[in-house]
């Protein structure tokens, strides 16, 4: 692993330099993943939240929503179940402005599983039937 994440950091030195967004977007994406797959979280999030940023300055919604699932599931397996759940309810909330229906119900999904988690087992069936029926909100309800 430590040779494709030096390969991959020296290309991201290279998309920052040259302010290839698009290029830094790509490889902190990967990056992050191949941090998953490793079971390295820690650095996995921090690729995420800089992922998220760049992103955001690119106005890249999907791939926002991207980020913020897979931050969520990092959290989730490093049993930091409220920062799991906020990140899956930003998640829900970018679906949402997007209207991203599939986003929508696995971020239910997600939300139902780190209530389950948290004990919280109402919430967690409430979330969990929202993504197995495929309920989604109403465009015109008060909660969007």
């Amino acid at each position: 692993m430590p040779q494709i994440t030096e390969s991959l950091s020296n290309i991201l030195k290279v998309g920052f330099h040259a302010y290839d967004l698009d290029t830094v977007l790509l490889v902190l994406h990967l990056r992050a993943l191949i941090y998953v797959y490793f079971d390295e979280y820690q650095c996995a999030i921090s690729d995420l939240k800089n992922l998220k940023r760049v992103a955001d300055e690119l106005k890249d919604t999907p791939m926002k929503i991207v980020a913020y699932e897979i931050m969520g599931k990092c959290f989730m397996n490093i049993k930091e179940y409220i920062m799991a759940l906020k990140c899956h309810k930003k998640q829900l909330e970018l679906a949402w402005l997007s209207n991203d229906e599939a986003s929508e119900l696995r971020a239910y999904e997600l939300i139902g599983k780190a209530y389950f988690y948290m004990g919280e087992i109402h919430k967690c069936k409430m979330y969990h039937d929202r993504s197995q029926f495929g309920v989604i909100e109403p465009m015109d309800s008060k909660i969007r």
